[in-house]
């Protein structure tokens, strides 16, 4: 009989300790400031980046902070590279047409994400036809936007 881990929701200590390994879900809501956060994301982005780093993490929530387009730009590569990664949380971020074409573009890499969730974002007409375009090809694994 093999053991199988329960999961383990983290939050910012995660980030403050250098490790996600055991992390099945990081919840930084309402967690970042407009001075800490473009700094928050970019740590993020680098412990998503080690290899084996954080292999049961399948959730990332990030919701109502400040993120905007440049920290989305710097994060998303990280997001995608990442193959246990399935819920990617985002309302309300500060999120405009360009992030969502540079999600968009995400999905469209092989970003195996089966939930992507935008609520409270100003993507606007061209970022909504950018997301559904990449949503509407075959090969997304996409099943709730």
């Amino acid at each position: 009989m093999q053991f199988v881990k329960p999961p383990l929701a983290c939050g910012m200590a995660a980030l403050d300790s250098s490790s996600l390994l055991e992390c099945t879900s990081l919840d930084l809501q309402g967690a970042l400031h407009n001075a800490t956060a473009d700094a928050t994301v970019a740590r993020l982005a680098e412990l998503l980046r080690v290899p084996g780093g954080s292999p049961r993490l399948a959730s990332v929530l990030i919701a109502d902070n400040p993120i905007g387009e440049n920290s989305l730009e710097l994060l998303v590569p990280a997001l995608v590279g990442h193959a246990s990664l399935r819920h990617v949380k985002l309302d309300a971020c500060g999120i405009g047409a360009s992030g969502a074409a540079t999600l968009a573009a995400a999905l469209a890499m092989g970003a195996n994400w089966a939930t992507l969730s935008l609520s409270w974002n100003p993507i606007g007409p061209n970022g909504a036809a950018a997301l559904a375009a990449a949503i509407a090809a075959p090969a997304t694994p996409l099943s709730r936007l």
